[in-house]
């Protein structure tokens, strides 16, 4: 039951870190360059957005990974 339960954190440490993963590219490759460029509140607001998404995945990766060497101490 325990390796199960484990597992299965893992696999949530493994999906958020790679969403955040995602999250920061998209930022980096889509917004970041032309964010000089960038005057409408529909932009700004897709950049904020993004940012939020991609650091509530990493904040989720963490606890996942707190839960996990809780466990195995």
């Amino acid at each position: 039951m325990e390796q199960a339960h484990s597992s299965n954190e893992w696999l949530i440490f493994g999906s958020y870190t790679v969403l955040g993963y995602i999250a920061l590219g998209i930022h980096r490759w889509i917004f970041a360059p032309g964010l000089e460029q960038v005057t409408s509140a529909v932009a700004i607001l897709l950049v904020m957005t993004n940012l939020i998404a991609g650091s509530w995945c990493f904040i989720r990766a963490l606890r996942a990974a707190w839960a996990i060497s809780s466990r195995e101490i």
